[in-house]
């Protein structure tokens, strides 16, 4: 233990020890020593950039772990953690609440789109290279949720039975990894239970693996509200419960002394770890540039998307009514789209102008409206003297009416274009904390355009945004192209266009299995207060 550590534990009473074991003044910062000169530290919400609740803070809005995962660069990762942190600095706050390290076991978690994949070793290395960035810059890191937290469902209800090896063999590796590879600041625990022990005092889960196996050193912190018995959650190995219960945690403490259930030693222990951090001095800001964040987020996304289909591209006979029989095959894919190549392009989806950039829930990020670039304006740019028109015909949320009585009202004309972009997905609120999705779909109103403009025009191109996978579509499957775009964060409208123009070579693969049919091992059994994972 440092020297410093040791002579400030002499001078704390037990009552500012146990105040230091539990969130301060504010649902996301710790607590201080006024009278030691020990200030508070603030927190945010991650894993995508920094949640900030001030209006106008225009906080950088970069591509979801989902959609960072599929670069398959540890580049990637340390760029995000860097650009989060630099944001971090610039408003004053010293931890971040991510990178997430769960395992996307279940394609239906509401939560997806904040992990890094389904595959322990590529999340592993994700999110060292994403804690790097961001403790580099002097900016704590907090990776979550620990562990086997793998559905939004009953979340801070249910347990999961999980044997030994699958747990470290699967839920644990990447966990294990970043800390071998990079020295995360404190680990959160997760809501649930692991074999009826809850997370927050399982002494397996954080102390004897992490601490005694992997020489993990840092605060083992709660998620909010996840510490149900204080006592049993600090003899497990539970350093900082969030948010403030100071009251709770000082009764807890001075009863676990004096029944002789807890010691100081153990108090002291996890005092000190949480002193180590707020010791730390406070990263200056200096040089802060907005524009320099957005380019960051561009260049992310820019290797996140994916290409998941490119056909040969048709040339029209310009007939009505429509004989897609007779349009020719030409030696060139559909995409990239060249002036050499289309003259005419239509454009629908709703997302083409208000682009779905990140999930809902804790993750959100609010950047400010003029650094959220619109694909469609992007296109007009990257693509000088191709006429590009937008119908507004498949809109953003679910429609009240069937959109195939007005296809021809609002697609005029559609097969005198050389090409027809549909920018289309999940909901936001489909990608959520707090829910699951109810299935793996896309939406039958969507599936009914997409067969509408392909058998009216076959050089149609579907960029696909969702925060997870989605089942393979026998309608999707008509569009000769199909991109997978994720939530890409506020550049998403530069990043795709740099793609479909061909500036940027799609270099992003999946990192997760986009299945044909669902599991049938996934739902809560018994009471429904368990799940297996007998993988």
């Amino acid at each position: 233990m440092d020297t410093r550590i040791k002579e400030i534990l002499s001078q704390l009473t037990l009552e500012e020890k146990a105040a230091l074991l539990t969130g301060g003044s504010q649902s996301l910062s710790s607590a201080g020593v006024e009278r030691l000169g020990i200030q508070p530290k603030h927190m945010a919400d991650g894993p995508n950039g920094e949640r900030n609740y001030n209006p106008g803070s225009d906080s950088t809005c970069l591509p979801s772990c989902c959609a960072t995962g599929a670069t398959w660069n540890p580049e990637m990762g340390r760029l995000m953690g860097e650009t989060i942190a630099n944001d971090c600095v610039h408003h004053d706050i010293q931890m971040i609440l991510g990178p997430g390290a769960n395992m996307k076991r279940n394609s239906l978690n509401g939560r997806n789109f904040e992990y890094f994949s389904e595959d322990p070793y590529l999340t592993g290395v994700m999110s060292a290279a994403y804690i790097n960035g961001c403790e580099d810059r002097g900016v704590g890191t907090s990776m979550k949720h620990f562990a086997c937290n793998s559905q939004e469902t009953r979340r801070t209800e249910s347990s999961v039975e999980i044997d030994e090896r699958t747990l470290r063999e699967i839920y644990l590796r990447a966990f294990e990894i970043a800390v071998r590879d990079s020295k995360p600041t404190s680990i959160m625990c997760a809501y649930n239970k692991i074999n009826s022990i809850w997370c927050g005092e399982n002494k397996h889960l954080l102390e004897e693996i992490p601490r005694d196996e992997w020489g993990y050193e840092g605060i083992m912190i709660s998620d909010w509200g996840a510490v149900h018995n204080e006592l049993r959650s600090l003899k497990a190995g539970l350093d900082l419960r969030m948010p403030s219960m100071t009251e709770d945690t000082v009764n807890a403490v001075k009863n676990g002394l004096e029944s002789g259930k807890l010691t100081m030693e153990e108090v002291d222990r996890s005092v000190a770890r949480v002193l180590e951090w707020l010791l730390r001095p406070v990263t200056k800001d200096e040089g802060y540039d907005r524009d320099a964040q957005h380019q960051n987020a561009r260049k992310i996304a820019q290797e996140a998307i994916c290409l998941l289909k490119n056909e040969p591209f048709r040339t029209s006979s310009k007939e009505w009514p429509v004989n897609t029989a007779s349009w020719k095959e030409t030696d060139q894919a559909l995409l990239p789209l060249t002036p050499d190549k289309v003259k005419k392009i239509c454009v629908t989806g709703e997302y083409a102008v208000m682009p779905y950039i990140n999930g809902q829930g804790s993750a959100e990020v609010f950047p400010n409206a003029e650094h959220i670039d619109s694909p469609l304006e992007c296109l007009r740019k990257a693509l000088p003297g191709v006429q590009v028109d937008y119908f507004p015909y498949l809109t953003r949320k679910h429609p009240d009416n069937m959109l195939w009585h007005t296809f021809c009202q609002d697609m005029p004309d559609i097969q005198t274009y050389d090409a027809v972009l549909i920018f289309t997905g999940v909901q936001p609120s489909q990608d959520s904390e707090n829910i699951d999705r109810h299935d793996n779909h896309l939406a039958g109103y969507i599936e009914d355009v997409l067969r509408n403009v392909t058998f009216h025009n076959p050089n149609s191109i579907l960029i696909l945004t969702s925060g997870s996978s989605t089942f393979r579509s026998d309608k999707a499957d008509l569009c000769r192209a199909i991109v997978q775009m994720w939530p890409t964060g506020e550049a998403a409208g530069q990043a795709i266009a740099d793609v479909l123009t061909g500036h940027v070579n799609p270099s992003g693969k999946l990192s997760e299995t986009f299945p044909k049919e669902m599991r049938t091992d996934l739902d809560l059994i018994g009471d429904g207060m368990k799940i297996e994972y007998n993988e």
